[in-house]
């Protein structure tokens, strides 16, 4: 699933937006699921509070009080790695937007139809393809590159992360749980503790309180988090098969 959000103080125009994503979505076959706001306060706001991870940010940029150059810098310093396209009736932030390494830098006016899906679809495609690949740690021995498959689950105990690959071998690093989950967006990992985060294609049996990798790995399951893993894990099994 790809998660949108969309940013514009005109409803007129965020309406406009979201029913068209959605037609290009369904053209194409993709599974979206979009979040709409009026204010960049507002996107900061329902992002932190209900920890929602954005594939692709749509912002305007002139917005009253924060702008969507404002509100895109607040987001790379909280590590958020969306793409963002800004969607904009203004070409005069153009240098100025470069600080946040966009996407895309789109004119309301000037963007066709055909424009917009087609930039879309490269967003899209680049989101994939980072979907694969490896997952660096940096460790004390240097930066190591795991492949991203052969990772069971993460486990943190303060700042310190075990990295638990390849069914018996572990990297221990430093970092933050809310780093390493946006670095998996859209990898089939799912965070089911707030000492774990799990790859979906690992799982082998729920539990009442917890559930069993397929090396036979225990895992608690936090309360808060039991609906939102089996859900997960039902679309993975569903779009995967």
């Amino acid at each position: 699933m790809i998660t949108i959000f969309i940013c514009d103080d005109n409803n007129k125009a965020l309406l406009a937006y979201s029913k068209t994503i959605l037609q290009i979505a369904k053209k194409h076959r993709l599974i979206i699921k979009i979040f709409e706001f009026m204010s960049g306060e507002e996107l900061l706001f329902k992002m932190e509070d209900l920890k929602i991870v954005p594939d692709i940010i749509y912002l305007d940029i002139i917005m009253y009080s924060v702008n969507g150059i404002e509100t895109a810098n607040k987001l790379r310093e909280l590590d958020c790695y969306a793409e963002i396209i800004f969607l904009t009736d203004s070409e005069d932030y153009v240098f100025e937007s470069f600080d946040v390494n966009p996407t895309q830098y789109l004119l309301k006016n000037d963007t066709s139809n055909e424009k917009f899906e087609r930039v879309f679809l490269q967003t899209v495609q680049l989101i994939q393809r980072k979907s694969t690949g490896k997952f660096l740690v940096e460790s004390n021995t240097g930066l190591i590159a795991i492949p991203i498959k052969n990772i069971l689950y993460f486990e943190i105990f303060k700042r310190k992360v075990t990295v638990h690959h390849d069914r018996d071998k572990t990297i221990d690093y430093y970092t933050t749980m809310k780093k390493i989950e946006n670095q998996l967006i859209d990898k089939h990992f799912i965070r089911v503790h707030r000492s774990y985060v799990v790859n979906l294609q690992y799982i082998a049996k729920f539990r009442p309180n917890g559930l069993t990798l397929i090396d036979d790995t225990f895992i608690p399951i936090g309360i808060t988090y039991s609906e939102k893993i089996k859900k997960s894990f039902m679309e993975y099994i569903y779009y995967s098969s």
